[in-house]
């Protein structure tokens, strides 16, 4: 045999050997190809039917149906016309915002119109009353008004604020003239402090209870002068802030 012939078939050998180990390798890749192929399809099978169910369990179809028949707002409008509460919103004096707050208000605006009526009642011009039992009244009026700043939120106290100086600006030449306000004040049961707290915020209701003249009242008063030591520093802020 000659070289030629010895090399020509070491060569056939090799290419055999090659062309072995690359159908080997290919049926590996086709093996892996196939593995992979089934853990996609099962993995696709496994995440598939929690997005059905999630679509099943959305009630969005339940939540929009509900609200559709909802045929009684066309009757409330038609209530709201025919009952014309835009009138309620525009007052022409004090006696209709008073009258509104009496039919429509709310129970603290409404407990404190009562305080209020009662004071007047109880300390109408010339109706007999003690000494001793008017300045318990009044102190219980002192105590009424503390009540209102201190126990309410700014937006509630803006509103009982108000209520307060419409009926001084209502019944200035009644019950709330310096005449009978100021009175009995030498038989107060309580501290003189509380007294001058008293008699400094009448002054400053009074200079402000008519909103045409509010802006002349404040320039005769130191506001923040007025409320020192009388109420807590939150109850001072409400009153600051009703007059800025």
């Amino acid at each position: 045999m000659t070289n030629e012939t010895q090399e020509q078939q070491s060569t056939d050998q090799i290419d055999a050997s090659v062309k072995e180990e690359t159908s080997v390798e290919n049926t590996q890749t086709e093996q892996v190809t196939e593995v992979q192929s089934s853990v996609k399809s099962e993995e696709t099978t496994q995440v598939l039917p929690p997005v059905e169910e999630k679509q099943v369990e959305a009630p969005v179809v339940k939540t929009t149906v509900e609200p559709i028949p909802v045929a009684p707002v066309k009757t409330e409008v038609r209530i709201e016309k025919s009952a014309t509460p835009v009138k309620k919103q525009n007052f022409t004096n004090i006696d209709d915002y008073l009258d509104d707050i009496k039919a429509n208000g709310t129970v603290v605006q409404k407990n404190l119109i009562a305080a209020l009526d009662k004071y007047l009642e109880d300390m109408k011009p010339r109706k007999p009353v003690t000494e001793t039992k008017g300045a318990e009244i009044q102190y219980l009026f002192w105590k009424t008004l503390q009540v209102a700043i201190e126990n309410s939120t700014q937006e509630e106290f803006k509103s009982l604020w108000t209520i307060v100086l419409a009926y001084f600006q209502l019944f200035k030449d009644g019950a709330f003239n310096e005449r009978y306000i100021y009175r009995f004040a030498e038989y107060w049961a309580a501290n003189t402090d509380e007294l001058s707290a008293f008699q400094r915020l009448i002054n400053l209701i009074k200079l402000t209870a008519d909103p045409k003249e509010r802006a002349i009242g404040l320039k005769q008063v130191n506001v923040e002068k007025s409320l020192e030591l009388i109420f807590s520093e939150q109850g001072r802020q409400k009153l600051l802030n009703f007059y800025q």
